[in-house]
């Protein structure tokens, strides 16, 4: 009796660029480091006993929240990973703000000051790393699926209907480009 867990590592939102290199994205599943997620592959797909588990991602240093999923006979949990950039952002400045003050005011006050960044980012989860479980089913049932398909026809239908181009559709366009009435 078990299930699937896909794990994706999903790119950074925004302007941030993404790194390239071969980092790896540790799983922990009930406190048990059980696999990595490679960055060039994006995802891992693994089986699960069904049940309840707590599933938590890091990497390096830093760990995630941990997310409690329920695993069904046959079924599908999607975990999506993201990293926070504009946080790391932040500990790279208050570094060397603390840099600034260990070598102006004293090496034990910017050593404390390190300590206590350091004793922050491993104690508090989810600061680099946040692991969100997806809200959708986990697999389509067959009657959401035919009425899924009868929706894309019909779609597909008044799409081929129209007259013009994709623009011309669309209101507000064909009022811009003289088309609308």
């Amino acid at each position: 009796m078990t299930g699937e867990v896909l794990v994706r590592w999903l790119p950074r939102g925004g302007w941030w660029p993404r790194s390239s290199g071969r980092a790896k994205l540790w799983v922990v599943i009930d406190g048990l480091q059980v696999a990595e997620v490679d960055r060039r592959v994006g995802h891992l797909r693994m089986p699960l006993p069904v049940g309840q588990h707590t599933v938590r991602v890091g990497r390096a240093l830093a760990r995630s929240n941990a997310v409690t999923v329920e695993v069904a006979e046959g079924g599908l949990v999607r975990l999506g990973a993201r990293s926070l950039p504009l946080v790391s952002l932040g500990y790279a400045l208050a570094g060397y703000v603390v840099g600034i003050l260990a070598i102006s005011v004293s090496m034990p006050a910017g050593a404390l000051l390190f300590a206590l960044l350091v004793g922050v980012d491993w104690g508090v989860p989810g600061i680099y790393w946040r692991l969100r479980a997806s809200t959708g089913p986990a697999g389509p049932s067959p009657a959401s699926a035919e009425a899924a398909e009868d929706r894309w026809a019909a779609q597909l239908e008044s799409v081929s209907a129209a007259n013009g181009l994709w623009w011309e559709s669309d209101p507000r366009f064909a009022k811009r480009f003289g088309k609308g009435k």
